[in-house]
């Protein structure tokens, strides 16, 4: 079950991420607000199946991602790398290791500021 979700917000990463290599620079607060919505609604709806609960977390998770602009990006990178991380990892075959994962998410963060106006 949790794969699944990991799979599903890392294939919203990659459109969105898709999105922004061809539409500039300008867009991505816009889309940084978008994506920090969809993880809290999600994180929010996940914990509690009240679809309430999910906007107002989702509302809150995109004024946090808005004022805290480094946050989001390393969350975004982050995001990435725990979707590469679990495409690597299962396939292979094995379960995926929580750890390596975790790795893989850090890494991805720590590139994204990195790499942020590149």
């Amino acid at each position: 079950m949790m794969n699944d979700l990991l799979a599903s917000i890392g294939i919203v990463f990659i459109v969105v991420g898709l999105f922004n290599c061809f539409a500039g620079y300008w867009l991505f607060k816009f889309q940084l607000r978008l994506i920090g919505f969809i993880i809290g609604f999600a994180l929010g709806f996940g914990l509690s199946k009240i679809a309430l609960i999910g906007l107002v977390c989702g509302i809150i998770s995109t004024f946090l991602i808005e004022k805290l602009y480094f946050v989001g990006v390393f969350f975004v990178g982050a995001g990435f790398g725990l979707l590469l991380g679990h495409l690597l990892t299962s396939g292979t075959g094995r379960k995926s290791d929580n750890f390596l994962l975790l790795i893989f998410a850090i890494i991805g963060g720590i590139a994204a500021i990195f790499f942020n106006k590149l």
